[in-house]
């Protein structure tokens, strides 16, 4: 069986959600038999409202201790949770992933695999054409900045110069076989959008916006207009400028993530 591009680092536990308790935490039984109260760290500022339902089978990532200290984007963070929430099991979808970090982290490795830069990680057919609509390039550069902004990827030239800059999305909304971004409003959203489309008008660089659905039963993606209409019409304008939109699926289980198949964006 071939090893996930993006594997978990440490083995997944198995926990019951009970419910969102925060912004960024949701409490579930965990332990054995499965009744320990626990609260879990949730890696995503989502709603995730028809994800996070009481009695869904889930797993998550226990904490390092040795990592501790760390969060993400270079953040100090103190970690007061057993472990972080990175998958629930959807009866109508399978496992969804709810980390909104996965879409870069697993791009970027997609990336560099493709562009030989992994030690050798076999490379799915799904993967590689993703790549080449990307490519060429010479390496992969994670969280660039552009004045106060901070995007996802950065696709570097043999010289050291940006050719492609990359933002993803993830999806956990899926309604009528449609992925829908946003769940919640999102000004920053809006205003990364806005700013992609203004580089790519400017022809500083190619400018890529990567919507990643997080579960296997969206068949299309579109923009939430219903939920944030700021951010369709933001979207709207950058791809009058030039800015282009993909969408893709990932296939998550219990030995990690990897690129699904390409879909539609309407």
């Amino acid at each position: 069986m071939m090893t996930p591009i993006l594997p978990w680092p440490r083995e997944l536990k198995p926990a019951v959600l009970i419910g969102r308790r925060g912004r960024f935490t949701v409490d579930a039984l965990a332990g054995p038999g499965l009744s320990d109260p626990v609260v879990l760290h949730l890696p995503n500022s989502g709603r995730l409202a028809t994800v996070l339902k009481p009695g869904y089978e889930a797993l998550y990532l226990p904490a390092n201790l040795a990592e501790q200290g760390v969060g993400g984007r270079g953040e100090a963070q103190v970690r007061v949770t057993p472990g972080s929430l990175v998958l629930v099991r959807d009866p109508r979808a399978g496992w969804v992933s709810t980390d909104a970090g996965v879409p870069a982290r697993l791009l970027a490795a997609v990336l560099r695999a493709t562009a030989g830069h992994s030690g050798g990680t076999e490379v799915p057919a799904a993967a590689q054409a993703l790549a080449a609509r990307l490519g060429p390039y010479a390496c992969v550069r994670t969280e660039p900045r552009y004045g106060s902004h901070r995007f996802d990827l950065a696709l570097l030239d043999s010289e050291d110069r940006t050719k492609v800059l990359i933002e993803c999305k993830s999806i956990t909304l899926v309604e009528d076989r449609t992925g829908l971004f946003p769940d919640a409003p999102t000004v920053r959203g809006a205003a990364h959008v806005r700013l992609l489309g203004q580089l790519a008008a400017s022809g500083q660089c190619r400018t890529v916006l990567v919507f990643v659905v997080g579960r296997s039963d969206a068949q299309l993606v579109r923009p939430h207009r219903e939920m944030d209409r700021e951010f369709g019409m933001a979207l709207d304008e950058a791809i009058g400028h030039g800015l282009a939109v993909m969408a893709c699926r990932v296939d998550a289980g219990l030995d990690g993530v990897d690129l699904g198949e390409e879909i539609a964006v309407r």
